[in-house]
């Protein structure tokens, strides 16, 4: 089987679990060892048999890997949307094929089910929600989300109203930066 059609086989594989109650650890299951595919650990390899979940920010929780999802598996759940990629080395030993797909949602998002903490430490790398002055935690109240009220309140703040100049996306966070914050935002 060539690299392509194995990629798409995998990919195939795991898009068939996509469904609330499934564990991520069970998706992850059903792609190859690191081993398998020559690299010597699953963190050599993470990134390359990958699933996560998409909202404001690309890269967001559920992680879907065999190196964070056999250890911490987390339920998938209703309102959860998923890109999937996989990888596979060619013959010749010095290319590849990757596969990537948008399974879609498990079932139609909800604003108000997406925690604001999350999706803000996804993009910015910051815990939005701990209180500068005191070792608590604070809490959303409100999300606004039309352009024009954003940019009155924004200009009436003297803070800066324009977006910020297009730059290149920062990497994903390290397997250990999502488990440390997500072991952080669970106990708060």
């Amino acid at each position: 089987m060539d690299a392509y059609a194995r990629c798409r086989a995998m990919l195939d594989d795991a898009i068939a679990l996509i469904r609330p109650g499934v564990s991520t650890a069970e998706v992850a299951g059903v792609w190859p060892r690191a081993q398998e595919f020559g690299f010597a650990d699953e963190e050599a390899a993470f990134a390359l048999q990958f699933g996560h979940g998409v909202g404001l920010s690309i890269w967001e929780k559920p992680i879907i890997s065999r190196l964070v999802s056999l250890d911490h598996p987390e339920p998938i759940e209703q309102g959860m949307v998923f890109a999937l990629e996989t990888f596979w080395p060619a013959s010749d030993g010095w290319s590849g094929a990757r596969e990537a797909a948008d399974p879609g949602a498990v079932a139609a998002p909800c604003r108000s089910e997406i925690p604001c903490g999350h999706l803000l430490w996804g993009v910015l790398l910051i815990d939005v929600l701990q209180c500068p002055k005191c070792p608590g935690r604070m809490r959303s109240l409100a999300g606004v989300l039309e352009r024009v009220s954003v940019r009155a309140i924004l200009v009436h703040l003297g803070l800066p109203a324009d977006p910020p100049q297009v730059r290149m996306a920062r990497p994903p966070p390290s397997p250990s930066e999502w488990l440390q914050h997500s072991d952080a935002t669970d106990a708060a």
